[in-house]
């Protein structure tokens, strides 16, 4: 869910720090699509599948901010691209 996504809504995380980087991100995913969700995660296993990778484990953040949407992103993309990729998803719960 969050592959590909550095700079995206013009949010950056100017410390470095990983507590930033989490306040940040929380403040992005609230307004992702399942759309955008699927492309960023689709072109991330297309990628990894042309240098020879078959097979990916995503953690996808499940909570309040942005519900099942990413993980239902990923269930389709899953589907999709079985054909090149063993797609291991695990549902992330995320803010309690």
């Amino acid at each position: 869910d969050k592959t590909l996504s550095l700079g995206r809504g013009g949010v950056e995380n100017r410390s470095g720090t990983l507590l930033e980087a989490i306040d940040r991100w929380g403040a992005v995913k609230a307004g992702l699509t399942k759309a955008d969700y699927l492309a960023r995660a689709e072109r991330a296993v297309r990628l990894a599948s042309g240098h020879g990778t078959t097979a990916m484990r995503t953690h996808v953040d499940i909570d309040e901010a942005s519900g099942l949407t990413a993980l239902e992103a990923v269930l389709e993309l899953r589907g999709k691209v079985a054909n090149i990729m063993d797609l291991q998803i695990v549902a992330l719960g995320q803010s309690g």
